[in-house]
């Protein structure tokens, strides 16, 4: 399998509060109905946390602020992938990223590729 990880920051001016709203509604209902028409396998999101423990790690390891919430989709084959972005549900759902109804995303600063899964350990 290989997956399609995107990165997203928040607008300068969406708080954190609004941003985990929009991010556990909205934008997850969003996601959700892209992944179906896309013919993903898997997908998941996650949100930063907003704790002190995330500032105190920045600092110590000089790191750029986090990203404020990461998708991941899942694909069969790399095949699978590659069409499903130059598909027309996704050229519809970048359209729609971009427009004012997600407002809280900053895509400029938002970033998406293509990665290959390697579990080292997995104590699940």
């Amino acid at each position: 399998m290989i997956k399609q990880i995107l990165c997203f920051r928040r607008k300068a001016d969406v708080s954190a509060l609004q941003f985990r709203d929009y991010w556990n509604t909205e934008f997850e209902q969003f996601i959700r109905s892209v992944a179906v028409k896309l013919g993903c396998r898997r997908l998941t999101k996650s949100l930063t946390l907003q704790v002190e423990e995330n500032q105190l790690l920045q600092q110590r390891q000089q790191f750029e602020a986090p990203f404020d919430g990461v998708v991941e989709m899942w694909f069969d084959q790399p095949k699978a992938s590659f069409e499903a972005t130059a598909s027309e549900e996704w050229q519809q759902m970048v359209k729609t990223l971009t427009e004012g109804k997600h407002f809280a995303l900053d895509l400029k600063r938002s970033t998406s590729f293509y990665a290959d899964e390697t579990i080292i350990i997995d104590k699940a």
